[in-house]
């Protein structure tokens, strides 16, 4: 403690020597006033605290006491016990400040760790990974109540979700068959009257039965695409892109004639590992929606350039813009920029190509072309996947 609190001098015994010359003078001085007397001393490093006191007998003073009492001591006396009471403060202190230490330090890791697990159940555009949290629910204290509370807010977004899942699916089946109802008995009316083979409302009620299943279509192949490629993780091979793109492409020209369909293809192969079938179903996607968004008698052009890790397939129409306001969530569920009542436009297509595209290891992109005439949607795959 000699760093926090300064040592007491200690008596010389010259020094002390020096101060009991001066006890005789004292003794006196005590007889002569009849009272007790008192001085402090000083010489050199030493400090005496001396007292004298007569002694009475039968009303006359017979003599006096003398008592010394070194001043150092006193100050060594009150050192070592304020070098005791600071070792016992300091000690509380450390122990307390270890306490505190290890309990930021458990509860900053508890905190970490749900957060950690909380980002973990969602991925970043909001779809659920997982409805539980591992770890803390047991715990009894407050963060161990917030945990449990997450973890069943988890769980109830679990159930819902995987009911929005099912929806589709039932919705589906519900639908079709009042759908075929519907269907058959507009045929039967129309074999019945053969003057309605043209009539306007008989086939703005085929459009809309048509219409109808489209959207079932689009809603099932949408929820059910998921597990699908799960599934289909064993049915990847290496297969030709820039065949797989050609033959696709040739089938567009013929069921859009009014669309003029150009290829910018490289003259080798390029190789991808992935599912074929999905690939194509990923084109289809693009295609369609270059072709309900394009103006009529325009062009599409189709290109597939290959980079140093990367090969790029792009889907350039001739139209409009894509708005400012939808080009970050484009890729989104539900989400489109068609005002066309006469067409649906659920906003899934593309969702459809994204998840395809990350099913792949591959990004997509979408941006308004230079000319500002069209947009263009560019898949990015990694070589040697």
């Amino acid at each position: 403690m000699d760093w926090l609190l300064r040592i007491p001098a200690t008596d010389d015994f010259d020094s002390v020597m020096a101060l009991n010359r001066l006890d005789e003078p004292l003794l006196q001085h005590s007889i002569r006033e009849g009272k007790t007397v008192s001085e402090l001393r000083r010489h050199g490093g030493a400090k005496v605290i001396a007292a004298a006191q007569p002694i009475w007998a039968e009303d006359q003073i017979i003599g006096s006491v003398l008592i010394k009492q070194s001043g150092n001591r006193v100050v060594t006396i009150k050192h070592a016990t304020l070098s005791r009471f600071v070792i016992l403060f300091l000690g509380v202190f450390l122990f307390l400040a270890i306490a505190i230490g290890v309990f930021a330090t458990r509860l900053t890791y508890r905190v970490t760790r749900l957060q950690r697990e909380t980002e973990q159940a969602t991925t970043t555009d909001g779809r659920l990974l997982q409805d539980y949290i591992r770890s803390g629910t047991r715990a009894g204290d407050e963060l161990g109540n917030l945990t449990r509370s997450i973890s069943s807010m988890l769980q109830n977004l679990g159930q819902y979700t995987r009911y929005l899942e099912k929806l589709p699916d039932t919705l589906a089946h519900e639908m079709h068959n009042p759908l075929n109802v519907v269907n058959s008995s507009l045929d039967y009316l129309e074999y019945q009257h053969k003057d309605l083979v043209d009539d306007k409302y008989l086939n703005r009620a085929r459009s809309g039965i048509f219409r109808l299943r489209t959207i079932l279509t689009s809603l099932t192949e949408a929820a059910n695409l998921k597990e699908a490629l799960r599934n289909e993780r064993s049915d990847e091979e290496h297969f030709n892109l820039v065949e797989l793109v050609t033959g696709c492409v040739d089938g567009y020209q013929l069921s859009n004639p009014s669309r003029a369909f150009v290829n910018h293809f490289p003259t080798s192969p390029l190789f991808i590992h992935g599912t074929p079938d999905r690939i194509a179903q990923l084109l289809d996607k693009l295609i369609d929606n270059a072709v309900q968004f394009g103006r009529e008698q325009s062009t599409i052009i189709v290109r597939i350039n290959e980079l140093p890790n990367i090969i790029q397939l792009s889907i350039i129409n001739d139209g409009p813009s894509l708005p400012r306001e939808l080009s970050e969530r484009v890729f989104d569920p539900m989400v489109s920029s068609s005002t066309d009542a006469r067409h649906s436009h659920l906003g899934l297509g593309l969702y459809i190509v994204r998840e395809i595209a990350e099913f792949h290891g591959a990004t997509v992109i979408a941006k308004n072309r230079a000319d500002a005439n069209g947009v263009e949607v560019t898949v990015n795959f990694t070589k040697n996947r």
